[in-house]
């Protein structure tokens, strides 16, 4: 009877359901902890878990980090290049961007954004555009 009463109250709700997000690839084998001393004094121990390829909102590569602000509670961030910004760069760099480039990419930016923010929100997703990612190449030399 309490369970009739439930599915009466629960609004149903059809063909609504979001698709789960790809399973992460290039998964380390041993999960690394790693710290980075950001412009703002803060110091940030991070993971990196994997990167996936995303089509909504955005379509292009995310890579998924893990930051331990402190003593804090975790929280996850996703750094994504759009498919965009790959082929702006390509274009610019005439030659194609490595799977090890777009990582180093990702984390470029990803420091980028702790140089500027204290305190980035839990499940913040960072988008690395066209010019940032220049940037980034230039200052590494690749």
């Amino acid at each position: 009877m309490i369970k009739r009463l439930l599915q009466m109250l629960t609004p149903e709700v059809r063909g609504k359901r979001e698709p789960a997000p790809e399973a992460l690839r290039g998964v380390p084998p041993v999960r690394r902890l790693k710290t980075y001393q950001a412009d703002t004094g803060f110091s940030w121990s991070y993971y990196y878990e994997g990167h996936r390829r995303e089509e909504e909102p955005n379509a292009g590569l995310a890579y998924v980090f893990t930051l331990q602000p402190g003593s804090r509670a975790e929280r996850r961030v996703t750094v994504l290049i759009p498919e965009g910004t790959l082929a702006g760069a390509r274009a610019r760099t005439l030659s194609a961007i490595s799977s090890r480039e777009s990582y180093a990419l990702a984390k470029m930016h990803l420091f980028a954004v702790l140089d500027c923010e204290e305190s980035p929100a839990p499940d913040s997703r960072w988008e690395l555009d066209v010019d940032a990612a220049m940037a980034i190449w230039e200052r590494l030399d690749l």
